[in-house]
């Protein structure tokens, strides 16, 4: 009976203008309507629900996210998929997805490894591993010596008598930072652990390396540095020349560590020595007087008459500086005094030719 009437219409009387009687007819809403609305609305609700409730467990990935890179090299230089990209420390933005990362520095096998970049990875951590050095350049290095820098009257000072040469003059003051020189000129050996092959005329471990030019010698230097992490050089001719005289201990030789040749250099006979066989200098380099010539970094130019600050030659030219004695019988005895100065093409090989190297 409830459900009969619930769903008739209610008639209304009302009297309107003039006395005439107007019917509105007015639907009441039924009891079953309203338990159904509520039912589609409590549906509805849990269904937005369960679209959320997915949304949270399937994220959808951004197109790319700051990552965070650390390494125990960070001044290491960083590429990733092969374009320059600072170096191995901080932050930077990657898209998501998988990308190659390397890495290089001196002293350290080259690194490389894919990352994958996403909202759970953004935090990459590399290690770089240290090139195992061999033991005869660990002796090389070793072997280093420091001169502490000062001030000297370079090229042809009165101890050279009159057997100099006049690219030696004008005679000019030159004031130098410390540096370190090597004890040794560059031996076979310590040549063939860097490079792979000894391109020496006289073969010997432990005779210095020879027929090297000056860019052989810096493809050396490269592949020394690389293995090493040092920054080893040729040194400066004024260096070089400083070295020879003894530094701050000169006590005015006019070879490199006597008056008299015989005593610390190589001269009139049919080959190299090894290395260190006779007197040392004051600061206990040997072979500076002879055994062989030396490569040094500058270009070969005149001398001025100034005083100077760490020259390092002449910004251009042909030639390349060498100092230094060498074995041979062919040359009068001005060319292994400390002031003596040669000069060859870059390219040039000579049995002749050696280096000591400088940091």
């Amino acid at each position: 009976m409830f459900l009969l009437m619930a769903i008739l219409p209610t008639i209304v009387l009302a009297q309107g203008a003039g006395g005439h009687v107007r019917r509105t007819v007015k639907k009441q809403q039924t009891a079953v309507d309203k338990p159904a609305e509520k039912k589609q609305n409590s549906t509805k609700k849990k269904q937005e629900k369960l679209v959320e409730k997915e949304a949270a467990i399937i994220p959808v990935e951004a197109a790319g996210y700051d990552i965070t890179i650390s390494c125990n090299v960070p001044s290491a230089t960083m590429y990733i998929d092969d374009e320059h990209n600072g170096t191995a420390s901080g932050s930077r933005f990657l898209k998501t997805g998988s990308h190659t990362i390397k890495l290089d520095a001196e002293g350290y096998e080259p690194f490389s490894q894919i990352i994958q970049v996403n909202s759970s990875s953004r935090l990459f951590t590399f290690m770089m591993k240290k090139n195992e050095i061999p033991i005869v350049i660990q002796k090389l290095i070793d072997n280093m010596v420091y001169v502490e820098g000062g001030t000297f009257m370079m090229g042809a000072t009165s101890e050279q008598w009159s057997e100099a040469e006049s690219d030696e003059k004008p005679v000019h003051q030159v004031t130098l930072s410390s540096f370190s020189i090597g004890k040794y000129e560059v031996t076979q050996e310590e040549w063939e652990a860097v490079m792979g092959s000894n391109p020496s005329y006289f073969k010997g471990a432990k005779h210095p390396v020879e027929q090297v030019s000056w860019d052989d010698c810096q493809q050396f230097i490269r592949k020394l540095n690389a293995m090493t992490g040092k920054h080893f050089r040729l040194p400066t001719e004024a260096e070089w020349e400083y070295a020879a005289r003894g530094g701050k201990k000169s006590r005015g030789y006019k070879y490199a560590g006597s008056h008299t040749l015989g005593e610390v250099g190589w001269y009139d006979v049919s080959d190299t020595h090894e290395v260190g066989q006779l007197n040392p200098n004051e600061l206990g380099l040997y072979d500076m007087s002879g055994n062989v010539s030396e490569w040094c970094s500058d270009w070969y130019g005149s001398y001025e008459s100034g005083s100077q600050m760490n020259p390092s030659g002449s910004s251009s030219g042909s030639f390349r500086v060498l100092r230094g004695g060498y074995w041979s019988n062919l040359l009068d005895k001005g060319h292994w005094l400390v002031s003596a100065r040669r000069k060859r093409k870059p390219s040039d090989q000579s049995f002749s030719h050696g280096l000591r190297l400088a940091l």
